[in-house]
């Protein structure tokens, strides 16, 4: 089962990848460096000047990593410097540099989550009362595997002198990118920073920085997310909810292309980080009608065509093929039925051209073969409905 994951987690990859193409001559980021004591980073995090993004897994580290970093800390020695993004509140948007950040956050309140305990947050201050709802979840900070005069200490427990060397006497580099152009577009590069600074162990994908840069009232994210867990969706695509929120994308992709693939232009991450941006203050209302749609659309796909029906070509999910057809299902889903939509699939899986055209297609979001095979698959819905 394992193995089978990781494989789809691949398949996933390598169809959603594209060419990398910024539609933007050249930013003006303005660079500052500031050195804060460990104390003011501290109060600045608990009053949220500066925050950190709203990630699904919010901490990864364990106590042996937790703890090197406070000894290292202790001991006088540099760690790298912290990247924040200034948005339009004036707030540091921490780019790289998260775990670090929450590592002091948790030594100081003398708890850090258990392992492989995840923590699904909007703020630090969120943070802070779950630690008083669910101390389930978390256990005391002691220093573990490191100088014997720290070993097994907390915050607490350290000496005065080495309390006030933690809190004033240490400053950490942080390096402050302001983006003053485009100034249409304030926060674009945010984008591409988070993903081309980001240097934890395991690389956020696109959708998870979306997920983070997006967020705004988190309506349409909810709506992805609880949409994205529907057992009927999850038997159509045949695997366990991704990690990396792969399937979201996909999710993702079907909305903004349902009615968007006629004037599509590459590169579909911009694209989608654009979607995504417009509709960062989604209301309850159009929430709704948007979740309803996108379960009507699963369920008669589910219906109609069972298990996994996008693995028809070599035996392995193919994007092409369900981005086009659902997409378009969902542009005319007032119009179809069961006995409709089996029949487009059947036409459209067995059209010779149509199959050319998805084999000819080496990237799934190649401005070019993206139009082709929405047109061809767009004339078979109109003939059928």
């Amino acid at each position: 089962m394992i193995l089978e994951r990781i494989k789809f987690e691949e398949i996933l990859k390598e169809e959603v990848v594209e060419k990398d193409v910024i539609n933007i001559d050249r930013y003006d980021i303005e660079v500052s460096l500031i050195q804060p004591p460990i104390f003011s980073v501290y109060e600045e995090l608990k009053r949220g000047s500066i925050y950190i993004p709203r990630f699904q897994r919010l901490y990864r580290w364990d106590i042996n990593r937790a703890s090197r970093l406070i000894e290292t800390i202790l001991l006088g020695l540099p760690m790298p410097p912290i990247y924040v993004y200034l948005d339009k509140d004036n707030r540091k948007v921490v780019i790289d540099g998260q775990q670090r950040l929450l590592t002091i956050y948790f030594f100081k309140e003398g708890k850090i989550p258990k392992s492989k305990k995840y923590i699904n947050i909007n703020n630090i201050g969120e943070l802070s009362e779950l630690m008083k709802r669910k101390p389930e979840n978390f256990q005391d900070f002691k220093l573990v595997n490191v100088k014997e005069e720290w070993e097994d200490k907390s915050y607490n427990d350290l000496k005065e002198s080495d309390r006030n060397w933690f809190d004033f006497n240490y400053s950490i580099w942080i390096t402050k990118l302001t983006q003053n152009k485009p100034q249409e577009d304030d926060i674009s590069s945010a984008f591409y920073i988070f993903e081309r600074l980001n240097t934890g162990g395991e690389l956020l994908t696109n959708m998870e920085l979306r997920r983070a840069l997006y967020y705004g009232n988190g309506n349409f994210v909810s709506l992805l997310e609880e949409v994205n867990e529907k057992k009927e969706w999850r038997k159509i695509l045949g695997k366990d909810l991704d990690p990396k929120l792969l399937d979201v994308e996909i999710l993702l992709r079907i909305l903004y292309l349902s009615h968007n693939w006629r004037n599509f232009r590459e590169p579909m991450k911009e694209r989608l980080n654009n979607f995504m941006k417009q509709n960062m203050s989604l209301d309850k209302t159009k929430k709704v009608e948007l979740e309803k749609l996108l379960k009507k659309l699963i369920e008669l796909t589910y219906k109609s065509l069972g298990n996994k029906p996008f693995h028809q070509f070599k035996n392995k999910f193919n994007i092409k093929i369900l981005d086009s057809f659902m997409a378009l299902a969902l542009l005319y889903i007032e119009k179809l039925d069961e006995g409709k939509l089996k029949l487009i699939y059947k036409k459209a899986i067995k059209d010779e051209v149509f199959r050319e055209i998805i084999d000819n297609t080496r990237i799934s979001t190649d401005e070019k073969w993206l139009k082709e095979r929405f047109e061809y698959l767009d004339k078979i819905f109109r003939e059928h409905i």
